[in-house]
């Protein structure tokens, strides 16, 4: 059953809703299984007036609840999603959900590097936020993958400025979940309000995010199983030296660096820097090729 919202009363009955919640003081809002998306590839459920209906209501509460639209949203309707929500999942659960033995595997934190490319210009400010689902991170034995892993994980989700939420018992996190989630540095990261794009692809990508002063932050993972050389030139940014390098999971301020930056990255791992730039790295020399005869 769908509500049919040209008739009386239907928006009425989600500002009810609505309102119920912001008496609670309840501040977040995530509609499940929002088409088109939610892997359903045809229009024959279409829940666009759902979400705009929402977000009238949450208008009206004058509450600032923040909402959210799950899951796989359909790409072809962003400006429909950028209009009426805070964010949209772009991908399937992180969370196995039975599906595996613990709560998430690498593999479904590794598809996010695959989907995210195509959404990396759609996420901003006045755009709304690409959500990569809950972290999971801090839970122990439970949780599935590495700290390696998770760590990696919430590096890509502050490059992406993604939403933080966490799927576990926040009582029982380990030490080294404490200590990532108090990252000042890299939570400035993710509110930083310059969602990054991806530089380099394959299995050892590079993202970065230009901050409009001079500044960049530049992560570098390592898909591979095994450790990686990662070795990324200024030049891809357009400037050609790092007047200093500060890595901000260890802290560490690395000093300049000339031309480029090289790591050692371990398996699924990654590094999170903040670059000052200077300098400006002239074009690339290019060769043209005339394809009038459309022949390869």
């Amino acid at each position: 059953d769908k509500i049919d919202f040209t008739k009386p009363g239907a928006q009425e009955y989600i500002n009810s809703i609505v309102n119920l919640y912001a008496s609670w003081g309840i501040d977040y809002i995530k509609l499940d299984s929002v088409t088109p998306g939610s892997y359903n590839d045809n229009l024959d459920i279409n829940n666009i007036p759902d979400v705009m209906a929402y977000s009238k209501a949450i208008a009206q509460s004058h509450r600032p609840i923040w909402l959210t639209i799950s899951w796989a949203l359909d790409e072809d309707y962003i400006s429909d999603w950028q209009q009426y929500a805070n964010a949209r999942r772009i991908e399937g659960d992180v969370e196995c959900e039975g599906d595996c033995p613990l709560l998430t595997e690498w593999p479904r934190v590794e598809v996010r590097f695959l989907d995210l490319p195509s959404w990396e210009h759609t996420s901003g400010p006045t755009l709304g936020w690409n959500d990569l689902d809950s972290l999971e991170l801090g839970n122990g034995a439970t949780d599935g993958i590495t700290e390696t892993e998770q760590q990696t994980a919430m590096t890509l989700w502050a490059m992406a400025n993604a939403p933080l939420s966490l799927g576990g018992d926040l009582t029982k996190l380990t030490a080294f979940g404490k200590k990532a989630l108090t990252n000042d540095e890299v939570i400035a990261v993710d509110q930083s309000g310059h969602p990054a794009t991806q530089i380099t692809a394959g299995f050892t990508p590079v993202w970065a995010s230009n901050l409009g002063n001079g500044s960049y932050y530049v992560a570098l993972f390592n898909l591979n199983a095994l450790p990686s050389s990662v070795t990324f030139d200024w030049k891809d940014l357009g400037f050609q030296t790092a007047v200093s390098v500060r890595d901000l999971w260890s802290h560490t301020d690395l000093g300049p660096h000339a031309k480029s930056i090289s790591a050692v990255l371990p398996g699924h791992g990654a590094r999170l820097f903040r670059v000052q730039a200077a300098g400006h790295a002239p074009a690339t020399p290019s060769q043209i090729y005339d394809g009038a005869s459309a022949i390869l």
